[in-house]
C-alpha cells in the first residue's frame, strides 16, 4: 500500500499543477481502485471523460467503475461509447452484460 500511496500523492500534485491533466487523473483512478476506493476512482474517471470524451479507454474504465458501484443506467452509455471510439476489449462486453442484466 505504501508505494500506491506515494504514487497517489505524486499524481495529486500533478493534478494540482494542471487540473486538465487527464492522464494523471486516470492513473490516480487506477491507484484508487487498487486501494479499494471505488467512489474516488469513479470520481476521477468522470472528470477524465468530461474533459476527453473521445478517449475510448477512459470511457470504458468509467463505465466499468459505474457498474462496480451498481450505477448501471449511467454505465451503459459509457460502455457503448468505448467501442465506437476504437477501444476493443472483451471486458467492455462483459460489463455491458452486467449493466443490462
Amino acid at each position: 500500500m505504501g508505494q500506491n500511496q506515494e504514487a497517489a500523492d505524486a499524481l495529486k500534485v500533478a493534478v494540482g499543477f494542471n487540473a486538465r491533466n487527464y492522464l494523471a487523473r486516470r492513473m490516480l483512478a487506477r491507484i484508487y481502485w487498487r486501494q479499494n476506493r471505488p467512489v474516488k476512482a469513479e470520481s476521477e474517471l468522470a472528470q477524465v471523460v468530461r474533459k476527453e470524451s473521445n478517449f475510448g479507454e477512459a470511457r470504458a474504465e468509467h463505465g466499468i467503475a459505474l457498474v462496480k458501484l451498481k450505477e448501471y443506467r449511467q454505465a451503459i452509455p459509457e460502455l457503448r461509447a468505448a467501442p465506437d471510439l476504437g477501444y476493443r476489449d472483451a471486458i467492455v462486453h462483459y460489463y455491458s452484460g452486467v449493466a443490462y442484466a
